[in-house]
């Protein structure tokens, strides 16, 4: 929230408040046939291994990176955040369940956009 108030559209959000911004945001992606999901705010992304599950409470906030102890994989905390709400996305995140998921019955949105349907712009 504090980054999206540094950006042009900060009176917008700071007037409607998170709730009706995020009203907004899902009309936006049902308008243009996108997928709208919201998990829950504590979940912790970034602290969970994505390859095996491993949860991670001992990490501070200040550490970026971190080395599982059960698969040995190591994660740069974004990354890892990244990845795992992708897995929530594609319904293979163990144990998690979206607040909001308005995905079709096979996952995939209903309609794809511009650059996945492809462009007959070629650059060169």
């Amino acid at each position: 929230m504090k980054g999206l108030l540094k950006t042009r559209l900060a009176k917008s959000i700071a007037d409607s408040g998170w709730s009706k911004f995020l009203t907004y945001l899902k009309y936006k992606a049902e308008w243009y046939g996108r997928t709208f999901i919201q998990v829950d705010r504590f979940f912790p992304s970034s602290k969970i291994c994505h390859r095996c599950g491993y949860k991670n409470d001992d990490s501070a906030l200040h550490e970026r990176t971190w080395c599982c102890p059960a698969c040995g994989e190591t994660h740069d905390r974004d990354g890892n955040a990244s990845i795992n709400l992708y897995l929530v996305r594609l319904g293979r995140h163990a144990g998690m369940q979206a607040l909001v998921d308005d995905r079709s019955p096979h996952g995939l949105p209903k309609k794809p956009s511009r650059d996945e349907a492809g462009s007959s712009t070629t650059y060169g």
